[in-house]
């Protein structure tokens, strides 16, 4: 490797780590905050799964009592036609997932009860019905995991001074 190269590798390395870049899904948790408990209604273990999971490999450790309390209040799913073809059949459908949670420590609020909302859209085709319903259950497991990890950085943020 040429020194100019090697020059612009270093600059560039540099930029980015200064300006405060962290690669996706990588985030710094305050150790004040590394303990939290969980809860949400019954019946909604696909989310509380993909929670659980996106916490704790973010280095917090799930308890049934800690110092922060993350409770689900509601999970709303949603399907509609987002476009209709020649014949007047979908030909595209829009996804929507909203959760409302709040945070809180003790009895004071990190975080007010707030909703955060994702949502994908897809094609649909009637002759594929199988490979669309497949697709629709990994854009839902896809959705799950962004409100995880919008969730999470609402958390970190509302711990920052």
């Amino acid at each position: 490797m040429t020194v100019q190269l090697r020059l612009i590798l270093l600059i560039a390395t540099l930029l980015l780590s200064s300006c405060g870049f962290q690669l996706r899904g990588s985030a710094e948790v305050p150790v004040a905050m590394r303990e939290l408990a969980l809860q949400m209604p019954a019946g909604r273990s696909a989310l509380r799964l993909e929670l659980s999971r996106t916490l704790r490999s973010n280095g917090i450790e799930l308890a049934a009592v800690a110092p922060y309390t993350l409770e689900i209040l509601d999970e709303k799913q949603g399907r509609r036609v987002a476009s209709l073809d020649e014949r007047v059949k979908a030909d595209e459908y829009e996804l929507r997932t909203e959760v409302r949670f709040q945070i809180t420590q003790g009895e004071r609020f990190l975080i007010a009860p707030t909703a955060v909302r994702t949502e994908r859209v897809y094609t649909y085709d009637a002759d594929a019905i199988t490979a669309k319903n497949a697709q629709e259950a990994l854009l839902r497991r896809e959705m799950q995991q962004d409100i995880s990890r919008q969730i999470l950085r609402l958390y970190i943020a509302a711990g920052q001074p």
